[in-house]
């Protein structure tokens, strides 16, 4: 199996498919691919043999998490800003350059933005974007 050094990710925000701005200063983060529920009981009267029938849960969207190191002069975070406060659904492109250019795009909202604001240190930007449905995986 091969390995990759993390060398961070380019993470694009915008209203075209594919979205072109890349959104600057991302520092940690992470995609969650979306977690498997459980099984659905859809057993009935009529079900055969008088077993009970299941079947395959939903998934949860596609959902990244991450630091932004934030400056509010910054036009690519003056996006994400604007895109909460509207609640407008866009496009995200996640790319792992080090990984042969692996990639996701997905439709998406920004669903949690915050701001720390320390006496001493970075003014950095907790932003949470969730997919509003199937993500398209490319690599």
């Amino acid at each position: 199996m091969a390995k990759f050094k993390s060398k961070g990710a380019i993470f694009r925000y915008g209203t075209a498919n594919p979205p072109l701005t890349v959104i600057g200063q991302a520092g940690d983060s992470t995609i969650d691919l979306g977690e498997r529920a459980g099984a659905i009981d859809i057993t009935t009267h009529d079900s055969a043999g008088t077993m009970e029938k299941m079947d395959g849960g939903l998934k949860e969207p596609f959902k990244f998490s991450g630091e932004i190191l934030w400056d509010p002069a910054d036009t690519t975070h003056e996006i994400l800003r604007a895109a909460h406060d509207a609640g407008t659904t866009a496009f995200l492109m996640v790319i792992l350059p080090d990984a042969g250019a692996a990639q996701w795009i997905v439709a998406a909202r920004v669903t949690s933005l915050s701001l720390p604001l320390p006496v001493l240190g970075k003014i950095s930007a907790q932003v949470t974007i969730e997919g509003m449905g199937a993500s398209t995986f490319t690599a």
